[in-house]
Order: structure tokens, then sequence, then C-alpha cells
């Protein structure tokens, strides 16, 4: 490295700046962590139990009630989407399109269990994510507001 001057201060200034940068994110970090704490803290001393959740921060799924998993629509192909809009360009407005599965039976007719398209399909909550439970929306899952 003896004559190479030019390449030993580019390193030497591009670490510098990496060691003081790098030092810079870990200092504002924990400092911004640290400050964080003490205004919940002090937010949580004074403020009073949230009355929706009673202080518990959660409230049981009003989505699924519970059980965690809602009925979905079946999953269907870009096929039948299309053919399902031709046949409605066909028919025009003002009357019914037949959608997949169905038979145009007329007023009054009954869809017996044989002729179901499919069966039910479940997917999971979007509201709890399968726990639930639902975060309080008045205290945001702090108990307190």
């Amino acid at each position: 490295m003896v004559g190479r001057p030019f390449l030993t201060a580019v390193a030497v200034g591009t670490g510098t700046m990496v060691a003081l940068g790098g030092s810079t994110i870990v200092v504002s970090g924990v400092g911004i962590a640290v400050a964080k704490r003490i205004a919940r803290a002090k937010k949580l001393k004074t403020a009073s139990p949230c009355r929706q959740c009673a202080g518990e921060g959660y409230l049981p799924c009003d989505v699924c009630l519970r059980t965690c998993v809602v009925r979905c629509r079946a999953p269907r192909s870009m096929r039948e989407i299309m053919l399902e809009a031709r046949n409605a360009e066909k028919l025009g407005k003002g009357r019914k399109v037949v959608g997949r599965g169905e038979e145009d039976r007329g007023p009054g007719a009954s869809r017996s269990a044989s002729t179901s398209a499919s069966p039910p399909v479940y997917c999971s909550c979007p509201a709890c994510g399968t726990s639930g439970f639902q975060r309080c929306v008045n205290c945001l899952g702090d108990g307190r507001v």
C-alpha cells in the first residue's frame, strides 16, 4: 500500500463513515425505545380501564364468533367467470343470469341437496387470524383509555 495513498484515504474515510453511521443508528434507536417506554408508563399511570374490553385489551371475535373459521366462496376458475360474463351479455339486462350449478326453475322452486354445486368451503377468519379474539379498537389493546 505504499504506492496507493488515495485508496488508503478512501478506505479510511469509508470505514469512519460506516462506523459513525452505525453508532448513530444504534444510539437513536435506543433513545427512541426508552422515550416510548417512559411515555407509555406515564399514560398507564393516569389512564382509566377501558369499558369496552374491561381492561383486557381484547374482545371475542364478532366475525367468526370464536370458531376461528368462516364460510367462504368456493374457488372458481377464470374460464367459469368468462363464461358467466358471456352469458350475461347474451341474455341482456333484466333477465336472470344462471350461475354455476344453478338451473332456472322458476319462482318457488327449491334446490335439493343433491343438486348443490359444491360442498361448503371454509377459510380462516380474516378478523382475528384464527385466535378467536380481536384487539379492542377503543384502547388499541392497552386495556386503558
